[in-house]
C-alpha cells in the first residue's frame, strides 16, 4: 500500500465519522503500530497526521518480535525513553491523547495496572 492510499483511506473513514457523529471524540484512534527503535524518530509525525486530520487519541504498540529482532525497544531503551519523552510532550502541547496499549520494556511495572486489559481485537478496525 502506498502512503498516498493509507492518507485517502484515514480522509475517508474521518469524513464518513464526521458526518455520521459530528465529532470524532472517542470514535476513531491512530495508532503507531509497531513503535520500533528504527521509527521512534518519526512518532511526533504520525501525532501531526492525527492532528491534521481532527483524530484526537494516537495509540502505542511498541514491535513485539523475537529477541534476535535488533528493532525491539528493549535494545533502545535510552533512546526510547527519550523520544517517549518528546512524544508526550508534543501530543500535550498539540491537544492529542497519548495511549499506550502494552508496556514498552518486558520490565516496566504500572502500578494503576493500565496495561492489564485485553485489546485484542475489539479497539481497532482495518480498512481493506
Amino acid at each position: 500500500i502506498s502512503y498516498d492510499a493509507v492518507l485517502k483511506n484515514i480522509d475517508f473513514l474521518t469524513k464518513g465519522m464526521l458526518k455520521k457523529y459530528g465529532s470524532l471524540k472517542g470514535k476513531v484512534c491512530l495508532a503507531i503500530s509497531p513503535l520500533q527503535g528504527k521509527n521512534l524518530n518519526q512518532a511526533e509525525d504520525l501525532i501531526s497526521l492525527a492532528q491534521r486530520y481532527g483524530i484526537s487519541e494516537v495509540a502505542v504498540n511498541p514491535l513485539d518480535a523475537p529477541l534476535s529482532n535488533d528493532n525491539i525497544l528493549s535494545y533502545h531503551k535510552d533512546k526510547t525513553i527519550k523520544a517517549i519523552r518528546r512524544i508526550c510532550e508534543y501530543a500535550l502541547k498539540s491537544g492529542v491523547s497519548l495511549r499506550f496499549y502494552r508496556p514498552l520494556f518486558d520490565d516496566l511495572y504500572c502500578e494503576d495496572k493500565a496495561f492489564e486489559r485485553c485489546c485484542h481485537p475489539w479497539l481497532y478496525g482495518f480498512i481493506n
